[in-house]
């Protein structure tokens, strides 16, 4: 009954969905809650799930028990984190007939990069942990599943933030002296917790001029002719 009064007040919102409406049934078989509030799911059924014939569409029941409904399930708020840091997912899920089976997943957004990968601490429980290699936007859903009616999920957003690199030079040395159009080997190296990032290192010259590279294993190692004036 719950269900189908939140269809109704769904569908007579005025020029968004349906119009007026009235015809409440509590004998309606039960079905999950994203095809009650679908809104154009809603103008299919016309809250008006199970019947049959020409008139209105068909929506399969959750099961042919009306005391057993289906799992309640949130995947709690939108949060963020680090990149190759553990981000807190508290998600909550329960049934009627006892605690549901759980199951997280994830899917990268369109600014994620090629390659990365995320890793739950554990994908059955409802709090867990989530780690990913890179930075960008990902959506997390989690699942419950009682045995009896269709799983049910809810996803929330996670944004995972880029961390800088961390750069230590170490060649050449400090106060070192040169030949004027000799070769400079410059070396750095660096770590960042971003393992599916991609690096370019950029040398600064005190002329003005700027050298730059692709770093190869976590390393910035060309040999570059000084270009200082004689």
């Amino acid at each position: 009954m719950l269900k189908q009064l939140a269809c109704h007040l769904l569908y007579a919102i005025p020029g968004q969905t349906g119009g007026p409406t009235w015809d409440l049934e509590a004998e309606h078989p039960n079905i999950p809650w994203e095809e009650v509030l679908d809104p154009s799911k809603v103008l299919d059924h016309e809250c008006n799930w199970g019947f049959t014939g020409d008139r209105l569409p068909t929506i399969p029941p959750v099961n042919g028990d009306p005391d057993d409904a289906s799992p309640m399930v949130h995947a709690g708020a939108d949060t963020a984190g680090d990149e190759d840091s553990q981000v807190r997912l508290d998600g909550t899920a329960s049934d009627d007939g006892g605690r549901p089976e759980t199951e997280w997943s994830y899917t990268a957004g369109e600014d994620v990069d090629a390659g990365t990968t995320c890793v739950f601490t554990d994908k059955s429980s409802v709090d867990t942990g989530f780690t990913c290699t890179d930075d960008g936007t990902f959506t997390v859903t989690l699942t419950a599943d009682d045995g009896v009616n269709r799983p049910v999920s809810d996803s929330a957003q996670v944004t995972v933030k880029n961390v800088a690199p961390v750069i230590r030079v170490t060649g050449p040395e400090e106060w070192s002296v040169h030949p004027v159009r000799h070769e400079v080997s410059v070396r750095a190296t660096f770590t960042d917790p971003g393992s599916n990032d991609t690096h370019t290192c950029k040398v600064t010259w005190d002329d003005g001029q700027v050298s730059t590279f692709s770093a190869t294993d976590g390393a910035c190692e060309p040999a570059i002719a000084s270009t200082m004036p004689e």
